[in-house]
């Protein structure tokens, strides 16, 4: 994947802006009414928007680079502003949730598939 340099503060608002209101009850929810304690962190307790899955890549390169994903993790958004999206890493993350649930692996995800 290639990196691009840099805060956009304008894109960054405007795609956070729309997974909010792409919600239910078009608000940002707070932590408590999305998740539960779970030894480790925290376990999405119903789908949501604010559920992003977060890129991991070994180390963030000074300038436009290729870098390698080597993981995704669930995050969920639980504040954000002009140039500032905050959040959480979620210990598990039901992704899919039609069909068969599977083991759990480190990342927390139960359940992926493609589809087309």
């Amino acid at each position: 994947m290639d990196t691009e340099p840099g805060n956009m503060a304008g894109a960054t608002k405007k795609g956070t802006e729309e997974r909010v209101e792409g919600q239910d009850d078009f608000k940002l929810n707070s932590l408590e009414e999305l998740t539960k304690p779970v030894p480790g962190g925290y376990a999405l307790t119903r789908n949501d928007s604010q559920l992003v899955l977060c890129p991991i890549i070994p180390e963030l390169p000074s300038g436009r680079d290729e870098v390698e994903i080597i993981q995704f993790v669930p995050f969920l958004i639980i504040a954000y502003s002009k140039d500032t999206v905050t959040g959480v890493f979620l210990h598990e993350s039901l992704i899919v949730y039609d069909g068969e649930i599977v083991g759990v692996d480190e990342s927390g995800f139960r359940v992926s598939r493609l589809l087309n």
